[in-house]
């Protein structure tokens, strides 16, 4: 067992912690969630999850091995690195770094100076060298409503997804989903590797891209051709594991039932998406049957509605639970919802 801190995107108060969890559920990491801070997760688990959600979570930071933990006042953190065994740091070369999150400071000093503080302490300690362009050892302080420290394990992959934006895709369409709030959307859908995860408005395919990429097998349904042609070229450019794209309507679905382990989708609701002739309330009023109709038992789905469209709408049978709801603010005239729903029975 062992302890871990990690440092999250500060853009969205909620989606960061929930990506975490549905990631270690995910890839089956056995995990106590110790704290939620201000951009900061702490959590126990058996094994070092860093490596593993570093490279998995589109709103992770970094990851870091706990070894102190303390309010953020100078005469504390020194105290309590002074008592630390530092021993395995002994012949290693190291860097100090420190990440405040907001406007947060210790004593009124600038991040480099409390980096040298806590180096000087370190070297006179354990007699260990510094070596700031390529230590053995990268000491990582952040400063939330807490101080912690510890050594840097894995850092997140921000420029992979940069890499897969709207422009750096073969087909081009206004209204393709951001990379990183897709995988943000697998991981809270908990996609496991192997499993089926289907996008009845797959669109470009940047949510079935991000799924494919974890590992899953995809299906992709849209009633439009040139979104069918499109999408496909997109997933076959990432070199996913795609089992098929169909073009059909997504309520006339040539599926059997209970055929789908996940379903994560984005529906078109007529801004830069086509709804091809439907009105938007159709399409939302008649998702919950279609997801409870694709599902399997025990499965999850992930949906994106306007806010505005949600309680006149998005109206779920008995077998259908809400288990997690994240609002994202696009632009100042839209507000969208992520609903997170789990098909009973669920154990």
């Amino acid at each position: 067992m062992g302890n871990y801190f990690l440092l999250l995107s500060g853009e969205h108060a909620t989606l960061p912690y929930a990506e975490v969890m549905g990631a270690l559920e995910a890839l089956g990491i056995h995990y106590e969630v110790l704290e939620v801070l201000p951009q900061v997760m702490r959590i126990k688990t058996e094994e070092d999850p860093c490596t593993l959600l570093a490279k998995r979570c589109s709103m992770l930071h970094f990851c870091c091995k706990e070894w102190l933990v303390c309010e953020p006042e100078l005469k504390t953190i020194t105290e309590n690195l002074k008592s630390l065994d530092l021993s395995e740091l002994r012949g290693r070369s190291i860097a100090v770094r420190v990440r405040r999150v907001g406007n947060r400071r210790i004593d009124d000093l600038a991040s480099p100076q409390l980096e040298r503080i806590l180096g000087e302490i370190i070297v006179r300690r354990e007699g260990v060298k510094v070596n700031l362009t390529n230590p053995k050892v990268k000491l990582v302080g952040v400063i939330t409503d807490k101080f912690l420290f510890g050594p840097l394990i894995a850092e997140g992959n921000r420029g992979g997804y940069e890499n897969r934006r709207a422009r750096k895709k073969p087909f081009f369409h206004p209204s393709s989903f951001d990379p990183r709030l897709a995988r943000a959307l697998v991981n809270i859908a908990r996609v496991k590797e192997g499993e089926l995860v289907v996008d009845p408005f797959f669109g470009t395919g940047s949510i079935l891209i991000e799924a494919g990429l974890v590992g899953a097998n995809l299906l992709g349904i849209d009633i439009d051709k040139r979104m069918v042609r499109g999408g496909l070229r997109n997933l076959k450019y990432y070199e996913v594991q795609v089992i098929g794209t169909v073009r059909a309507d997504a309520f006339n679905i040539p599926l059997r039932a209970k055929s789908a382990d996940k379903l994560i989708t984005d529906p078109p609701y007529g801004r830069t998406s086509s709804t091809h002739g439907r009105n938007p309330n159709e399409i939302f009023s008649r998702l919950p049957s279609l997801v409870r109709y694709l599902l399997k038992d025990k499965g999850c789905a992930v949906v994106v509605i306007p806010v505005s469209l949600i309680d006149r709408t998005f109206k779920l049978p008995k077998d259908l639970k809400v288990a997690e709801r994240h609002r994202v603010k696009i632009h100042s005239g839209l507000i969208r919802e992520i609903i997170m729903v789990r098909k009973e029975p669920w154990r």
